[in-house]
């Protein structure tokens, strides 16, 4: 079991998982750090949208939401404009969770279904928040190190 990452909401990662899909969860003291950086004033606008374009488990998501709700935005707009995309169903689904909890409520679950999104970042069209019906297409590239880097 030791390789494995431990996050504490039952999610087993193991490292092969980790290394294949980019798995990177930010700790809560640096979410913070980060939304200090934001202006007051923008946690208290009602249309404000706020993205994750990887959202993992919603560690920053979930900050977002509450930082908004205690700035007085409503339960219904605070998570209207909240928008996350995550690569794994399982994270995806724990995100899910997460915030519906803060929320205390179930009323609202169906944004949440439409706005955190199983699907890649590159795969999916985030203007109008659906599937991209044309594909961004990778070449890669020979580096001067030996390895291949991606590029549009």
């Amino acid at each position: 079991m030791d390789n494995l990452l431990e996050l504490h909401d039952g999610i087993e990662r193991s490292t092969e998982r980790i290394k294949k899909n980019g798995e990177v969860f930010t700790p809560a003291p640096i979410v913070e750090l980060m939304c200090n950086i934001c202006p007051e004033e923008d946690w208290a606008d009602p249309d404000k949208i706020f993205l994750d374009p990887t959202c993992g488990n919603g560690q920053i998501l979930c900050t977002i939401l509450k930082k908004r709700l205690a700035a007085g935005v409503s339960k219904k707009d605070a998570i209207s404009t909240l928008f996350g995309i995550e690569l794994m169903q399982d994270n995806v689904d724990l995100c899910r969770q997460r915030l519906a909890q803060i929320l205390e409520t179930d009323l609202y679950n169906n944004i949440i279904k439409e706005n955190i999104v199983c699907s890649s970042i590159f795969d999916w069209d985030i203007e109008n928040w659906q599937p991209r019906k044309d594909k961004i297409k990778f070449k890669h590239k020979q580096s001067s190190l030996g390895g291949t880097k991606k590029i549009f």
